[in-house]
């Protein structure tokens, strides 16, 4: 697990963005980075994992966040951190969202 501030590399889909800070009633949000294939194009959300939203779709993000540099992340990590109060969970302080790339880690946390 890592914090999304330090974070040096580009974010993969299946990783959970573990957010404090919320409404619901354990106060925490997670949500995964999926790709969505829509009308033969490829694109990135958000989804909530947890929590009465589980399966909901979040948010569709633009294409501007997509990695351009071929190594392997879908989503900029630099893109999501300058965008966080417009794209992420606003709720959430952007210092402390956390960054579980391994599911098996992130279920052993919970």
């Amino acid at each position: 697990m890592d914090n999304l501030i330090d974070l040096k590399s580009d974010l993969e889909r299946g990783v959970v963005l573990r957010c404090p800070g919320s409404h619901s009633g354990d106060g925490i949000t997670d949500l995964m980075i999926i790709e969505l294939s829509l009308a033969g194009k490829r694109e990135y959300a958000l989804m909530v994992v947890s929590g009465y939203k589980a399966g909901m779709i979040f948010v569709i993000l633009p294409e501007e966040s997509y990695c351009v540099d071929g190594g392997g992340g879908a989503i900029s990590t630099d893109w999501l951190r300058k965008n966080w109060s417009k794209w992420g969970y606003v709720e959430s302080p952007l210092e402390q969202v956390q960054v579980f790339r391994d599911f098996s880690g992130f279920c052993d946390e919970n």
